[in-house]
């Protein structure tokens, strides 16, 4: 097979054909597209971190394509991962094609043999995708193992209305709600707004890091990661950015993105000052009814974690998982697989 292999360190450094399949991976995932991968590098790596985008180009008509994303690190030059952080909810390589899994399991050669790491680390992963990255791994001469990142809250939303939803959360949670809506609406105190973009939206987001630096949530260890995300995403119209005001004072906020039908709620925060009116969740309740309502989405999201509250919120959960892949040909790589089995068996015994 007539085969072109290797890495650039930028999406916009990619053949065109790469570039295409990045705009059609963004369809289903906008942490696909070459805007991500873009605010990831400038603002969400460490300083000794590089990215690196593996592709081949197979010349024989109606064959794959595969673009493998990945971050390489000076301090641990033995090890590779998925070209992540800790605001990726989601990771994938771009395949295209019938050769698509034969693709990336010669990229994953490529890896192996060219850089000669010991580990590979790749998440997180949908849990329906593991089965393929096992294959590929493995034909690529790869030891794999999966384990769990984390639980994913979602709610179907086809055909939904806000009225039949709020009917549905529990019992605890509309008392709660009608309750604090009532002190909330008191005397014209409360208000919300929803930001989508335009001249306020550099005064919303310093109104989003005030609330946030006063929150409980710990400091972003890429602080100008979410402001850049905020922009970018009114420019493609798909910010909505919402705060709980009272007294025009802004008391809760909430970053949620909209894109092809499907809300996330990436980020969230209030300030302790205002708890007496549980300004978050009345946020949440009215962000649900717009982007059911306005927006007409077919899924909300609330991405990362199992937090207790999200199951007031939402009906399904799906997981989140990840892939350590070693080299059997670095010494290195035989250890972490050794230690990696070996806890993995401890677990299961504890919980027999």
């Amino acid at each position: 097979m007539n085969q072109q292999m290797g890495y650039v360190s930028h999406a916009n450094q990619l053949p065109v054909i790469y570039q295409q399949l990045l705009n059609i991976a963004e369809l289903n995932n906008p942490e696909l597209g070459a805007d991500w991968w873009q605010l990831l590098i400038d603002h969400g790596l460490n300083a000794d971190e590089s990215p690196q985008f593996w592709f081949n180009e197979i010349t024989v008509p109606q064959s794959g394509y595969a673009l493998l994303p990945l971050c390489s690190s000076l301090r641990q030059h033995h090890h590779l991962r998925a070209l992540t952080n800790c605001y990726t909810t989601l990771y994938n390589p771009i395949i295209n094609g019938v050769g698509g899994n034969t693709a990336l399991t010669e990229l994953l050669i490529q890896v192996r043999q060219v850089l000669r790491p010991a580990t590979l680390i790749l998440r997180p992963l949908a849990q329906n995708t593991l089965p393929q990255w096992h294959e590929c791994l493995d034909n690529a001469g790869w030891l794999s193992d999966a384990f769990f990142c984390f639980g994913n809250w979602y709610l179907p939303t086809t055909g939904l209305t806000y009225e039949r939803y709020y009917a549905e959360r529990p019992a605890a949670l509309r008392h709660t709600l009608a309750r604090k809506n009532k002190k909330f609406s008191q005397h014209g105190r409360g208000q919300f707004r929803i930001i989508t973009g335009g001249a306020e939206l550099e005064n919303a987001i310093d109104a989003y890091q005030t609330i946030y630096a006063a929150s409980w949530k710990s400091p972003e260890p890429f602080p100008y990661f979410i402001p850049q995300l905020i922009r970018q995403l009114a420019v493609r119209g798909e910010l909505r950015l919402g705060f709980a005001m009272i007294d025009n004072t802004p008391a809760a906020t909430q970053l949620w993105i909209v894109t092809q039908q499907r809300a996330a709620i990436c980020k969230l925060a209030y300030d302790p000052r205002f708890a007496e009116f549980s300004p978050g969740s009345l946020l949440t309740a009215h962000l649900m009814q717009h982007v059911i309502t306005v927006d007409n989405v077919t899924e909300i999201d609330y991405l990362i974690g199992d937090d207790s509250y999200k199951r007031d919120w939402m009906t399904h959960r799906r997981e989140r998982w990840g892939i350590l892949a070693t080299n059997p040909f670095h010494w290195r790589g035989l250890m972490n697989t050794a230690n990696h089995r070996l806890r993995s068996s401890i677990k299961k015994l504890l919980h027999l």
